[in-house]
């Protein structure tokens, strides 16, 4: 039973993924048929710009997530860091529904925000960039605002997705994401279709995410019964907001860290080797990213399993999760990378599709920079449910390595093989041993 539960958690995680990459590409053909080429470069400047205000999160969401796990092991109270070693062995209801309150509170202020950014430099932005394509202005305001009241809405209704995620419902995440991304395809297929143009995708994605989460929003049923009516405390949120900010925002800084170094390498290589050899290095970490994300998919599901055990110093139990998630990572990536390297590309040439790759040599050594970034990821996602953040300011020194090292090797013209080569060696003399090595510390199997 345990091992179909895992099988079906990871098809609709890789469905998840796919639908993550794959459903702007469901709609590009169709966009290019019924739009202008100005309409389609206003689309896509207006997913960008709505794509950033995802950042906003800035960590409190895998905070909120770790402490719905912490209550359902029966913690009565969320520490700054750590756990105060006290569990009642039932789930705590009353602390879950503070910590679903707090998170109300946390994403209906981001929601705020954001739109109020949206609907004033964003727009100003946005008009300022479209002022030359002959569009009708009137469109481009209504258009954007309705995006800005999608991204709004979808921003206040993510405090469902951490809940989900900590109650292990993460499979329920998964799907409000895919009927989410795919929803939204296929709606924006159906309106351009039907003879529609920028308003009525834009609308197509307010209607797509608004369905995703009302769907999120029922999953959350079984839980919600469970929490007493009078949990409902301004004071006790803010108090709980308060005491996991510190972590929350150095995983946030870390994230975006983290987004840096993989992604820096990119300008790196579109600026100094050329633009076809950038869009080759593009998309090809594109797909191994997609692959390793799908490789981390049992870490994620692991997540309440390890907060258990943590809250409950069950040391032994964590060390056999951190090796049993670290082998499983490293033979679905190896997996991935492989069928990447030599069978995709004749099998892109079969079906008619002219997806440019780096060449099988470079492609398999960025694949193994991946694979040892993505396992010291694993380690310190299993430091992480300890309620630590232990490795914020080497994330950051590594970005400004990684940044300032792709570019050299750009400028001194060492070509791709030098730019992978300066991030691998950044992270290989620290972050990629160190976060494993914690985490044997951390469990008695190596002296601290």
């Amino acid at each position: 039973m345990a091992s179909l539960l895992a099988q079906r958690r990871f098809f609709v995680g890789f469905l998840a993924q796919v639908m993550q990459y794959g459903a702007s590409l469901l709609l590009l053909p169709f966009l290019v048929k019924t739009l202008t080429t100005a309409e389609i470069s206003v689309w896509y400047l207006l997913i960008t710009i709505q794509g950033l205000a995802a950042i906003a999160d800035f960590g409190f969401g895998g905070a909120f997530a770790r402490g719905i796990a912490t209550a359902l092991a029966g913690a009565d109270t969320i520490q700054t860091e750590g756990f105060n070693g006290r569990t009642a062995g039932n789930a705590n209801y009353r602390l879950i529904g503070d910590l679903i309150h707090a998170a109300r509170l946390w994403y209906a202020m981001l929601a705020t925000i954001v739109f109020f950014v949206m609907i004033t430099g964003g727009l100003a932005y946005v008009m300022s960039v479209t002022a030359t394509s002959h569009l009708d202005p009137r469109e481009i305001v209504v258009t954007w605002t309705i995006m800005a009241l999608a991204t709004a809405q979808s921003m206040y209704f993510s405090w469902v997705n951490p809940v989900l995620i900590g109650a292990n419902r993460v499979e329920h995440d998964l799907i409000s994401q895919i009927i989410g991304k795919g929803g939204a395809a296929l709606l924006g297929i159906g309106v351009l279709l039907a003879g529609g143009g920028l308003l009525a995708l834009a609308i197509a994605q307010l209607a797509a995410f608004g369905s995703a989460r009302i769907i999120a929003a029922l999953f959350m049923r079984p839980i919600r019964r469970q929490i007493p009516p009078s949990t409902r405390d301004n004071a006790r949120s803010i108090r709980l907001l308060r005491t996991i900010a510190p972590n929350a925002s150095r995983f946030g800084l870390a994230s975006l860290s983290g987004f840096l170094i993989t992604r820096s390498s990119v300008f790196a290589v579109t600026s100094f080797v050329g633009l076809t050899e950038g869009g080759a290095y593009a998309i090809s970490l594109q797909l191994i990213s997609a692959i390793l994300q799908v490789s981390q998919l049992p870490t994620q599901f692991a997540m309440p399993r390890l907060v258990s055990f943590q809250s409950q110093g069950a040391k032994r139990a964590v060390r056999r999760e951190a090796i049993q998630l670290s082998a499983i990572f490293v033979a679905l990536f190896l997996l991935g990378v492989l069928a990447l390297t030599f069978v995709a590309p004749p099998l892109f040439k079969m079906i008619g599709r002219n997806v440019i790759l780096l060449p099988a040599p470079l492609l398999f050594f960025l694949g193994m920079v991946m694979l040892l970034e993505g396992l010291h990821s694993v380690n310190a996602f299993v430091l992480m449910t300890g309620n630590k953040v232990p490795f914020t300011r080497a994330a950051v020194l590594s970005a400004v390595a990684v940044v300032a090292g792709t570019l050299f090797a750009g400028w001194c013209g060492w070509g791709i093989e030098g730019i992978i080569a300066v991030q691998g060696l950044v992270q290989l003399s620290y972050n990629n041993w160190r976060w494993p090595l914690m985490v044997l510390q951390d469990t008695h199997i190596v002296a601290a």
